[in-house]
């Protein structure tokens, strides 16, 4: 495998214009960092436990009330810039996934929902920038009731962790049991909230990746080698359906100040611009936009549902696009995880998981 800082060097460069430009978000978890440095090098497996250190910390200071995802991102990159100096590379990948929820530590509690956030991008053009989906794996990070508790974690928007590690599918292969109940996977997206029916099998966006790495034109790969037994399912398709229930959806402006919307609209070559009732509305037809897009926010979603296709599970699944936000803004972080929270609750009630008058 290529070295992880050669391959990730755009985004570790970064952190020079962060310290410059929003010192107090890249600085917020110092106290950390300079204890990671003063047990530099070390071994792989306390570095791992340093990751998982970072992670926590990020969670209790959301969970806290500070609503910024922005300071996990900023000193993941620091730590990460100082393995690489450290000589340490082979335990970056390691660190990194520990401190984004996507590695489990072996006395790790039992979960019965996942949800999954992911890192803030276009920071070339926004250094500032928040994805309230990361706010919300934090926020919303552990125990939810007393018959419920979610497993979250936040994704890099990296297309390499996505086409070389099988990062989705290794992570869906490690938390997925039977108890589980609920995957859902967020991204950040358009003026409100959407929750995508059809995803499709290729890459069509024009959008940099967090490496400036731009991949459009191209169907998503998914090696056989990442499963534990050969999958019965082919490998691509060209569109596939999200399993959460639309009925909670109906009544689009309920649930706060964003309008929520069970989003089946999709473009492909030989019929433009439509909504898609069912899946074979799309037979015979070449995927341009899924519901979602063609970016990672699609990619992961694809990746999921193919998943649990191959596998034969049932559970159900799909993804939320939240509203976008231009740089930081707490009081909309506030508002999109209320609202978001709202949604949550109905997709639960919908599907017998709480009661409705809890």
């Amino acid at each position: 495998m290529t070295n992880w800082s050669d391959k990730r060097k755009c985004e570790l460069n970064r952190v020079v214009a962060g310290a410059e430009r929003i010192s107090a978000v890249t600085d917020r978890y110092d106290d950390l960092i300079n204890s990671f440095r003063t047990q530099l090098p070390a071994n792989k497996l306390s570095i791992t436990q340093l990751g998982f250190q970072l992670w926590d910390k990020a969670v209790a200071d959301v969970q806290s009330g500070h609503l910024d995802d922005r300071p996990l991102y900023w000193a993941r990159l620091k730590m990460i810039n100082l393995l690489a100096e450290a000589g340490l590379d082979d335990c970056i990948q390691d660190f990194d996934y520990a401190s984004r929820g996507l590695l489990l530590r072996p006395d790790s509690p039992a979960h019965n929902i996942v949800l999954t956030g992911f890192d803030p991008f276009h920071l070339d053009q926004t250094i500032s920038q928040s994805n309230p989906s990361g706010l919300i794996a934090l926020a919303l990070n552990g125990e939810y009731s007393s018959e419920l508790s979610i497993q979250t974690a936040i994704f890099p928007v990296r297309f390499l962790d996505f086409e070389q590690d099988a990062i989705v599918e290794t992570f869906l292969s490690t938390v997925v049991s039977p108890s589980n109940k609920l995957v859902i996977t967020c991204s950040m997206g358009r003026n409100q909230f959407d929750i995508e029916r059809f995803v499709i099998g290729r890459r069509t966006s024009s959008a940099p990746d967090n490496c400036n790495l731009i991949r459009s034109d191209e169907p998503i790969k998914v090696v056989d080698s990442v499963y534990d037994d050969p999958p019965t399912e082919p490998n691509f398709f060209e569109f596939l359906e999200s399993s959460l229930p639309s009925t909670p959806f109906s009544e689009s402006s309920r649930f706060g100040p964003w309008q929520t919307k069970f989003n089946a609209e999709i473009e492909t070559r030989e019929g433009g611009v439509f909504e898609a009732l069912t899946l074979e509305d799309l037979q015979n037809q070449t995927a341009k936009q899924g519901s979602g897009g063609g970016f990672l926010s699609n990619e992961i979603s694809y990746r999921s549902l193919l998943w649990q296709k191959r596998r034969g599970t049932s559970i159900p699944m799909g993804h939320i696009h939240v509203p976008k936000m231009a740089g930081y803004d707490s009081r909309m972080l506030s508002q999109i995880l209320d609202q978001f929270r709202a949604i949550f609750r109905a997709l639960a009630q919908e599907l017998d998981l709480i009661k409705s008058d809890l």
